[in-house]
Order: C-alpha cells, then sequence, then structure tokens
C-alpha cells in the first residue's frame, strides 16, 4: 500500500464517516418521505408516541399517560381510529413511535411544512439516520476506515432496512442500536478500554426500547466473551476491574434505560408498573412461537435471495479469509459469524415463529454488513497490491468502486419506494419470487408467513389512494383486500374523497386496492379480481406485483394480468 493511501485512510475519520452516512440518508428522507405510507400496524404505535409526547407536554392532565382511558380534551392523534388491535399501544415500545410523533409535532404542528403523516414517517426516519451515524462512527472504529465505510455504506443501502425505517415503528431501531451496542462493546474488549462497554449498555438500552429482540444483542456478546477472553486474555493480560464491572454491568444499565423510556410502564403505582411489565414480557414470550415441529431454512432464503450481490460476494470473501490476522483478527471473525448466525439460528428453531419476509430477525443485516466491509477491503487491498503504481491504477481503482457502488444504488433506484419488496437476481427478482412462493412454510407453522413476498405491510396503499382520487369521482367507495380500514384512515387523515370498506367477494364496491398477501388477499382472489374487474391501475417492482386498483365488476370475464404462481388453487 503507497503512502497516500495510507494518508487517505487516515482521513476517513469515525466522524467524517458517520456524518457523511447519516447526511447522505437524511437527504434521501427529506426527498422521499413523500412517497411512503403507513403500514398495518403503525396506526397503533403513532397513537403511542402521540400519547406519550402529549403526557411529557401536559404534564398536569390527569391520567394523560393512561393508554387504556378515553383521550384527553386537548389530545388529537390521526393515528388509532378504531383499530382492532389496539392492545399493540401497550405491547411495544414507544421510543420509535415518539420521534415520529415529534416529527409531526414539529415539521407539521409548528413549522408547517409536511403532513401529519409525513412529519410523522420523517421523525421516525430522523431515528435511523442516528443509528447510521452510530453504526457508522463505531464501524470505523473496530473495523478500520475502509472497512468501515464500505460496512456503513452497504447498511446505509440494504434495501429492506431502507424500506423499513420510514414506516416500521419496531425493527429498524431495534437493529440500528443492536448493532452500534454490539460493536461498542466488541472495541472496549478488544482494546480493554471500560468507556466503550458503558457506551454499550446505553445503547442495548436504545435497542430493547426499539423491540424485545434487542435481549438477543446481549446473549451474543456473552456468548463471545469467554472465547474472547481466551483469545486475548488468558496467559498475556488481566482483566482490569473497571472493565470487568462495565462488562457486567451491561444487562443493568440497558434495563435501567429501557425502563425509563418507556413511560407506560411506569405509569400509576409500583403494582401497575409489576402489571404493566408482566403484560409486556408474557405478551412476547407468547408471540415467539408456532406448532412447526420441525426445522426450517426461512431465514437463510432471506439472507440468500434478499441480500444485494455484492454484499453476498464481500460478505464470502471475509468467512475465506477473515481468520487470518492474529487473535484480534479471529476474535473479530468470531463474534461476527456468531452474530450473524444466531438471529439464523433462531429462525430455524422447530416451533419457532416469523412472517413479513426478513422483519422479524433484521438483526443479522448489520452482521453481514460488516462482514461484507472487511471482505470487499480484503479483496481490494489483494487488487491494489497486484497493480503497477501510478494514475491509471488509481483510475481504474476509482472506477470498479463507482460501480459497486452503483450495484448497491440500483435495487434502490429500481424497486422506490417499495424497497421491502427487493429479492435478488438469484431469486429472478420480486416475480421469480412470486411464481416460486420462495417464502411458503407448509403448516402447522401458521399461514401469515405465505405470501410474504412482496409490499407484505401494503405501505403501497398511500399511493394507490392518490392514484385513484385522480381516476375516479368523488366520494369513493373502495374495497380493501389486504388492508384493514385504519390504516387507509391513516393514509388519508381527512377521509374527505373515501369511504372505506374491507372487501369481500360478495360486495360490489365501485372500485377495490388489493395487494397480494396469501392469508390476507391471496393470489386465487387477485386472480378472481383480475378476471371480473377492469384494471385500472398496475404497480410492479423486479417483475412482481406491488398492488392492483380495479373498477367496477365488468359483467364478462377478462384476461388475468398476473401469472399464475405457485400459492394458487383455483387457478393452475
Amino acid at each position: 500500500m503507497t503512502a497516500g493511501t495510507a494518508r487517505g485512510m487516515h482521513r476517513l475519520s469515525p466522524m467524517l464517516v458517520g456524518v457523511l452516512v447519516a447526511g447522505m440518508a437524511a437527504c434521501y428522507g427529506a426527498a422521499e418521505v413523500r412517497q411512503h405510507g403507513v403500514t398495518v400496524d403503525a396506526p397503533s404505535l403513532f397513537y403511542s408516541g402521540d400519547r406519550t409526547l402529549f403526557w411529557l407536554t401536559h404534564r398536569h392532565v390527569e391520567r394523560a399517560m393512561d393508554l387504556w382511558a378515553q383521550d384527553p380534551p386537548d389530545f388529537h392523534s390521526n393515528f388509532d381510529r378504531n383499530y382492532s388491535v389496539a392492545a399493540d399501544r401497550v405491547h411495544f415500545p414507544v421510543l420509535p413511535s415518539f420521534f415520529a410523533a415529534l416529527g409531526g409535532q414539529i415539521l407539521s404542528g409548528k413549522l408547517h411544512l409536511t403532513s401529519d403523516l409525513d412529519g410523522h414517517l420523517f421523525g421516525l426516519f430522523t431515528l435511523h439516520v442516528l443509528g447510521l451515524f452510530g453504526f457508522g462512527y463505531l464501524a470505523v472504529l473496530l473495523l478500520g476506515p475502509w472497512p468501515g465505510l464500505f460496512a456503513a455504506v452497504c447498511y446505509a443501502l440494504f434495501p429492506a432496512l431502507l424500506g423499513h425505517a420510514f414506516n416500521n415503528p419496531k425493527d429498524v431501531a431495534c437493529t440500528d442500536f443492536y448493532a452500534c451496542g454490539l460493536l461498542a462493546a466488541a472495541y472496549g474488549v478488544l482494546r480493554a478500554r471500560p468507556a466503550p462497554v458503558w457506551a454499550a449498555g446505553l445503547l442495548f438500552g436504545l435497542s430493547l426500547s426499539g423491540k424485545i429482540n434487542g435481549v438477543f444483542a446481549l446473549l451474543t456478546l456473552f456468548l463471545w466473551l469467554p472465547g474472547a477472553y481466551l483469545l486475548l486474555y488468558a496467559k498475556q493480560r488481566k482483566v482490569s476491574v473497571a472493565l470487568a464491572v462495565s462488562v457486567l454491568a451491561l444487562p443493568y444499565t440497558a434495563a435501567a434505560l429501557f425502563f425509563v423510556l418507556w413511560p407506560w410502564l411506569y405509569f400509576g403505582g409500583v403494582p401497575d408498573w409489576i402489571s404493566h411489565l408482566f403484560d409486556y414480557l408474557s405478551f412476547m414470550a407468547a408471540r415467539g412461537t408456532s406448532e412447526r415441529p420441525t426445522w426450517t431454512n426461512y431465514g437463510f432464503r432471506c439472507v440468500l435471495f434478499q441480500t444485494p450481490p455484492l454484499v453476498l460476494g464481500g460478505a464470502a470473501a471475509y468467512l475465506a479469509l477473515g481468520l487470518r490476522g492474529g487473535r484480534e483478527a479471529v476474535a473479530l471473525w468470531s463474534l461476527l459469524v456468531l452474530w450473524l448466525a444466531l438471529p439464523m439460528l433462531r429462525i430455524a428453531l422447530p416451533h419457532s415463529d416469523f412472517y413479513d419476509a426478513n422483519r422479524h430477525f433484521l438483526e443479522y443485516l448489520p452482521a453481514l454488513c460488516c462482514m461484507a466491509g472487511l471482505g470487499l477491503a480484503a479483496l481490494g487491498e489483494r487488487v491494489w497490491a497486484h497493480l503497477p503504481p501510478g494514475r491509471p491504477s488509481t483510475l481504474g481503482v476509482g472506477a470498479l468502486g463507482l460501480l459497486g457502488l452503483g450495484s448497491l444504488c440500483y435495487p434502490i433506484w429500481k424497486y422506490q419506494p417499495y424497497e421491502t419488496a427487493y429479492f435478488n437476481i438469484l431469486a429472478g427478482g420480486l416475480g421469480g419470487a412470486q411464481r416460486s412462493a420462495l417464502f411458503h412454510v407448509p403448516p402447522p407453522h401458521p399461514d401469515w408467513v405465505n405470501g410474504t413476498e412482496g409490499d407484505f405491510w401494503f405501505s403501497s396503499l398511500r399511493g394507490g389512494l392518490e392514484h385513484l382520487s385522480t381516476v375516479a369521482p368523488a366520494p369513493i367507495e373502495v374495497g380493501l383486500c389486504g388492508v384493514w380500514p385504519p390504516q387507509a384512515q391513516a393514509d388519508w387523515p381527512d377521509k374527505k374523497p373515501f369511504r372505506f370498506e374491507l372487501y369481500a367477494t360478495h360486495r360490489e364496491a365501485p372500485y377495490v386496492y388489493a395487494g397480494p398477501r396469501e392469508s390476507f388477499c391471496g393470489w386465487d382472489t387477485i386472480q378472481d379480481l383480475e378476471r371480473s374487474r377492469p384494471v385500472l391501475y398496475r404497480e410492479e417492482r423486479g417483475g412482481g406485483l406491488i398492488y392492483e386498483l380495479f373498477g367496477p365488476l365488468a359483467g364478462h370475464p377478462l384476461p388475468p394480468s398476473s401469472r399464475i404462481t405457485a400459492y394458487n388453487k383455483r387457478y393452475r
């Protein structure tokens, strides 16, 4: 490596990479937020954030934090109108939704720059921007300048993560700070510094404040520590008391911050605190199991088919090359492999429950991106070492880097704003995944998992309604195939142009929105609609269906627009 290259690496400071990645994400979020809609779960969770912000700013209002009580007289939220799973208000931590509420109040209520919905979505995205800053900063500290930069770029441009960051009030925040906590803790252990480990405790608390999956970050760390001790400390150097205390305090630091950041937990008296915490933990314990007695490779399908090829290739290179370099390299390799493997094993186990593509175990993404960053840097260094010195070689490497960046940006451009529906060339794009029923899991696993190749949370409803409002006269009666009316009401808070009904085959709603998902709006139903109603608009990505808008019943058979999939039963 030349002296000039070394100086360039030195200039890639952790702060610079963190600011660069977070700044670019913030610009993208501001430009694209208007195209994203709410998800099925979002109305109830956004309501919790609005109510918590009201409690914080109206401490004089009695029972302002009682999420089961009637809304206080001065409180208003555009979300959670008679939502059928309103219990979600108290079953998910509020930190992401609180950021959404802040965005709504500041950008819409105070500055009048956006609608209330867009303010909430951008507020939620802002929490992700903070997570990206932390990830970029800590990745450079732990992995080194170029590997850290590559890892941060791969992470920021990972399609599923980017798509979820706009409207997922659970999983992205958990994943971001899960990653930051592990990076900080590993840096502290590898460098024998207590301060990063204390910081990791706070970051794990933030992860738990997104979703309970944050406990697996702690489990990953404590499974890794014995091997790290043998590699880095045993018969080599003593573990300082300060470092030992910081490690032992991690769970307590995380739990304390989690408790403080969720005011619902400590609303009322101490018996209420215990009741709320017990209700939360028992609810989460019940959600994680199914009747499936067999192992499954579902998680590995997500890794293989929803990951950009460059990231897959870089991670594979690191798996092969990462053990070279001494004890510290082995310790880092073992951490990243364990970090990636634990979510895969958790999903693969008999009786595990999951659905919604990779949403329930997004925490594997940062590990995969760290491995890709290290692998790409190792490959780049080997290529650089064999190039003759001079300007042509430098330009060639720069062009190769831009090509790699372009390959990461291409899926975003191709699938935006439905980045969560991305499938790579190995799956044949979204169309190939849908036609092959890539995510099918047979009974007795719950059928919610089937048909989740696509816009499984129906965030496309907003765009569909906007398009329908330009082609149909108001008031528009819309049958919803796959979506519940409260989500539609959250997309259109004033409800002026629309009247929403759940679609059923016996109804004759003049217009229908349909998004494919087997247990909500299956592919046979999609075929029924296409054969009986004219298609007013069809949204596709990667050769697959996102949603369709249908006009009134035609009265005669029509040719279907969609190809038969492995999910179809009546139509083969």
